[in-house]
């Protein structure tokens, strides 16, 4: 048994030499000092210390400016700055590129204990010439409790010194690169490219910290007077070259990438940019944690660089075998032939992923797949969205509401048509395990009216993907697992919604992310992992799980941030504008560049106060604002600004809706504008001259009946629809003064009153063959949003909003007849 080890071993040590594999660097911390100090740690906000290390309050030890990292230090004065790596080395690289402006000492300290008692310093003494008696050379010491012993000296040839044998000079104003190696103990230190000190220290010390130190010294003279040391890059990394690692591929899932020009026009191709917006975090950590391990992605390379790391931001609302064939001519795009690379999907990016490697499974290119959340047996959450325009919350969620809003003046009738128009991805996840119920009775999800033919076909012949796939789910999560259907009503079959029958209640299992159940997120036969976790933060979460499939070792893991969308609010602008916003008189934030601002909040913001700006000539935009805790509170703005010029909106958070607000006058203009807008279409129509008129009167009644009227006989849907949630803001303000919680009550029940005599009219009439519109149908679902908005605003004392609310079902159930 020895001999046989014996020789595996000797074989093995051969193989090794055969075929060497590389280690590549991983990178600790980086930094090129572009933006901030925000990775720092700058004791005593950076002052400098005196000979106690007290602090001398006016002093600037550490500074950024013009993209510098300036260090200063006066007379016996010193100062610090701690790197903020996130975990204590013992093997690494550190390179630094500096320049010495005055005085001395440049000096570093590695394994440096908390009471400065214990470390390893490293000192660059510059060619100063006001400090002739000891300069030009680079200095390796050791401090233990605070006795302080030199280790090594390299001198600089031009330094009058006997011991001076090495070919460089620590000359001022120039930029010099400085490598220092701690590898177990054997100590090399760099000096632009040339190995000055190979020490090997048998007793190291405890592993600590990297500290930046100035250290004035005696050191006064000069014409700055100063100390100035001058830092512009600093990187560390884990001992070793670089090595051509396998590339990664993160594709985001629903929602997570946009182009406004492809969702305001609803046109897709090869040609449009998609990327994510900034307010999208979900994959920030794990690219962070990639990056921490040496892999560069598009940003971080120059023009003869090739990245390793790319996020795919892709066109979601295709059909799911489209983007599989876009994802395709990705991979053919940035990896070789000769390249290896993973993919790493979260949602509907892991179906991607995992559908290619399905198609591909014979690629040499391809190791590994790692699903994170995917639906792979579907989801509830899509059949919600897909039949009755249900969104919920999340990425998906407010992707699909601002694209809802984008869409509905072309599908003023039925928002279930445009959500199935807009975005076809929907049906490829739609759940293909039994999960509808009828009178207690499971419903094969095969007799239903849609069924996801696509997905079910692919999980049969997935066998060939499955010693490649990875699938991670979440668990800890109400989830949505059955749902009880009752019977359609005439509206719902008129506006084509939940074609098969109107849910009545859920049955929920904490066995998934509250999106995903657990048993959907898996794929039998491949490898299955857990880690409790909602939707959106399953990627945070599994980035030790991912490391893990990589290859790669746990060290430099990012933390994920935490983003609670739960009541964030929402705008969104295509065309060429930006958005400046400022929400409870705080600092303004601007839209990025995908047109995009989410303000998280957590229930405190109660006003918000939107500027358009044009981005060049501007022209005609299209805003959409939205709070995602409220479906039905999403609001729609077209106008025009031009050079110079700023459009501005007011909106206010009340009873947890986001609305639109100004004062009187504004929304009455408002109003005014809308109605002279409809005039271009339907010139000369006399609802539309009054409505001017009567903004112009703050006339509010017969403001209210001239609006309806227009609507009632142009059977206009959009625009007239943008007025009335107007209208709704001045009536609550006009009755503010006479509203009382017993009006609002008995408001309440007149209305559920109408709303039980329409339908049952409607069914005597159906019932005679004499149908509902589709109009009617329209008007009769906004008059029950508005009488459950009712419901919840007399909780909260908001009576006189629910006697305007009140006054529109009214004018909503008379378009019915």
């Amino acid at each position: 048994m020895k001999f046989f080890l014996h020789i595996l071993l000797t074989f093995c040590f051969i193989l090794s030499f055969l075929f060497p594999r590389q280690v590549f660097a991983f990178t600790y911390f980086e930094d090129d000092f572009s933006a901030n100090l925000d990775k720092w740690t700058r004791p005593y906000d950076g002052y400098s210390l005196d000979g106690n290390e007290n602090p001398i309050v006016g002093t600037y030890g550490w500074y950024l400016s013009e993209g510098i990292l300036k260090g200063e230090a006066g007379y016996y004065e010193r100062s610090y700055l701690y790197p903020n790596i996130g975990t204590t080395l013992t093997s690494f690289e550190f390179q630094v590129e500096m320049e010495n402006k005055n005085g001395v000492d440049q000096s570093f300290w590695f394994f440096a204990s908390p009471d400065h008692l214990n470390f390893y310093e490293i000192n660059f003494r510059f060619d100063e010439p006001d400090w002739s008696q000891d300069h030009n050379n680079i200095t390796l010491s050791k401090s233990v409790n605070g006795t302080y012993v030199r280790l090594d000296t390299a001198y600089g040839k031009s330094e009058n010194n006997p011991n001076k044998s090495l070919d460089f000079d620590i000359t001022q104003n120039e930029r010099h690169e400085a490598k220092v190696v701690f590898d177990a103990g054997h100590i090399k230190i760099y000096f632009d490219s040339v190995l000055v000190i190979d020490y090997v220290e048998v007793n190291l010390l405890n592993p600590g910290a990297i500290v930046f130190r100035n250290w004035g010294g005696a050191f006064y003279q000069g014409s700055y007077g100063r100390v100035l040391n001058h830092f512009y890059h600093i990187k560390v990394t884990s001992v070793g070259g670089e090595e051509d690692k396998d590339k990664v591929i993160i594709v985001p899932g629903l929602g997570a990438s946009w182009n406004s020009e492809a969702m305001l026009t609803g046109v897709t191709g090869p040609a449009l940019e998609w990327k994510l917006p900034t307010f999208v975090k979900n994959y920030d950590a794990l690219v962070d944690t990639l990056k921490n391990k040496g892999y560069k992605d598009e940003s971080m390379v120059g023009v003869e660089e090739d990245p390793d790391l790319y996020v795919w931001a892709y066109d979601w609302r295709r059909p799911l075998e489209e983007i599989v064939g876009n994802f395709h001519s990705f991979v053919n795009e940035k990896i070789a032939s000769n390249e290896k690379f993973s993919i790493v999907g979260h949602s509907l990016g892991g179906l991607v992923g995992r559908m290619w490697a399905q198609a591909n499974s014979t690629d040499s290119r391809l190791q590994k797949v790692i699903s994170l959340g995917s639906p792979h047996q579907g989801a509830i959450k899509a059949y919600k969205a897909w039949n009755g325009a249900d969104f919920g919350g999340g990425l998906s969620g407010i992707a699909l509401n601002v694209l809802l809003q984008l869409h509905k003046k072309d599908f003023p009738y039925s928002s279930v048509e445009a959500v199935q128009n807009f975005s076809p991805s929907l049906k490829d996840i739609l759940p293909i395990f039994n999960f509808a119920r009828r009178g207690g009775d499971l419903v094969p999800y095969s007799d239903l009216n849609t069924v996801n033919d696509y997905l079910q076909s692919m999980n049969v012949s997935s066998g060939g993907v499955i010693p490649l796939l990875t699938t991670v789910a979440g668990w800890g999560v109400r989830t949505d697992e059955y749902m009880s259907l009752g019977s359609r009503n005439f509206f719902d079959r008129l506006l084509n919604k939940w074609v098969d029958g109107r849910p009545i209640n859920y049955q929920l299992n904490s066995l998934g992310d509250g999106t995903v159940l657990k048993k959907s997120a898996v794929l039998t036969g491949a490898t299955e992992e857990l880690v409790p976790s909602t939707h959106g933060q399953v990627v945070d979460q599994s980035i030790a799980l991912v490391l893990n499939e990589l290859g790669l070792d746990l060290d430099g893991i990012v933390a994920g941030k935490t983003v609670d969308l739960s009541k964030a609010i929402v705008f969104s602008v295509a065309s060429p504008v930006s958005l400046d916003v400022s929400c409870n008189g705080g600092i303004s934030q601007q839209s990025d560049e995908t047109g995009w601002l989410v303000v998280e909040n957590d229930g405190s913001i109660n006003q918000c106060q939107v500027n358009v700006l044009p981005v060049g000539n501007g022209g005609r935009y299209h805003l959409v604002a939205g709070k995602v805790d409220d479906d039905q509170g999403w609001q729609y703005f077209e106008d025009e600004v031009g050079s110079g010029q700023t459009k501005s909106y007011s909106f206010k958070i009340s009873a947890d809706k986001l609305i639109l607000s100004g004062g009187l006058a504004t929304m009455y203009d408002l109003v005014k504008k809308d109605c002279q807008n409809l005039l271009v279409d339907y010139s000369g129509d006399e609802d539309l001259l009054a409505c001017v008129d009567l903004a112009d009167q703050r006339n509010y009644l017969s403001l209210v009946d001239r609006v309806f009227s227009f609507r009632g006989r142009q059977k206009e849907l959009v625009v007239s629809q943008r007025i009335i949630v107007k209208l709704e803001d001045i009536l609550s303000m006009e009755l503010a003064n006479g509203s009382s919680l017993i009006k609002a009550q008995a408001s309440l029940k007149q209305v559920k009153i109408e709303r039980s005599l329409v339908e049952r009219v409607e069914r005597l009439k159906e019932a005679k063959g004499m149908a509902l519109t589709s109009f009617g149908a329209v008007n009769y679902d906004k008059a029950l949003v508005l009488i459950r908005s009712m419901e919840e605003l007399i909780n909260k004392a908001e009576y006189s909003r629910v006697e305007a609310e009140a006054k529109l079902v009214d004018k909503y159930f008379r378009l019915l007849w």
